[in-house]
């Protein structure tokens, strides 16, 4: 029986522009609109950052051997728990009905079939 899997526990990457994963970030804006048409963070750098992300991905598998032949069948768990983490945000304050909605989340629960043959 083979068994592994991926343990992704960092910061959310999408905070503020040009963040990396690493954590590298400025936080989340709340820019408004001024009449002018000129753009306003009202929130200063670093006060509010993205819940972090945490997902799991497992594979299970089997070597079967048919004589000289052997296959490898596995299953792929992609984020196990099936997280929804915002991945990114709505950073336009406007009324502040629509701030911080997220716009994306982490892809969904997802099983792949594997099944390779080798001759």
């Amino acid at each position: 029986m083979l068994i592994s899997g991926i343990f992704r526990f960092q910061p959310n990457s999408m905070f503020g522009v040009g963040a990396t994963p690493e954590g590298n970030s400025t936080g989340l804006s709340a820019n408004y609109v001024a009449p002018t048409g000129q753009t306003v963070n009202l929130l200063p750098p670093g006060q509010i950052f993205a819940d972090r992300i945490n997902q799991i991905d497992m594979r299970f598998g089997k070597i079967i051997n048919f004589g000289s032949k052997r296959a490898n069948i596995a299953v792929d768990v992609l984020n196990l728990f099936n997280a929804n983490t915002g991945t990114a945000f709505q950073q336009t304050y406007g009324d502040g009905s629509q701030y911080l909605n997220p716009t994306a989340i982490l892809n969904p629960r997802f099983v792949r079939f594997n099944v390779t043959v080798d001759f």
